[in-house]
């Protein structure tokens, strides 16, 4: 699925579909809509097998000194550290998801 400024709310209501079934979303983001091409970030970084622990968007919005309007971009925080900056009218991103069942844990 691909998701473009104004249309965040797809990512979102699927990782909280997956969530409800009590799996864990692993989300990879791609360039291609085949989804075999890895997006990759302007630090180089791709994103592959990633869990999602913060989703924020922030919208477009005038700079400091009111000269220039900055697009808006949705940012992704991951588990393991790493974040995604995908912006607005410059980054065009597809995703996909795999539900990973949820191991519960037992204590003796």
């Amino acid at each position: 699925m691909s998701f473009k400024q104004t249309d965040y709310t797809s990512v979102t209501n699927d990782l909280a579909v997956t969530l409800s079934t009590g799996s864990t979303p692993n989300i990879s983001l791609y360039s291609d809509a085949a989804g075999t091409k890895l997006f990759v970030d302007s630090d180089g970084n791709s994103f592959s097998g990633k869990v999602v622990s913060n989703l924020n968007y922030t919208e477009p919005h005038n700079n400091e000194d009111q000269s220039q309007v900055e697009n808006g971009f949705l940012l992704f925080s991951f588990t393991d550290g790493t974040t995604a900056k995908v912006t607005d009218k410059l980054d065009t991103v597809y995703y996909g998801i795999v539900a990973i069942a949820f191991k519960p844990r037992t204590f003796n």
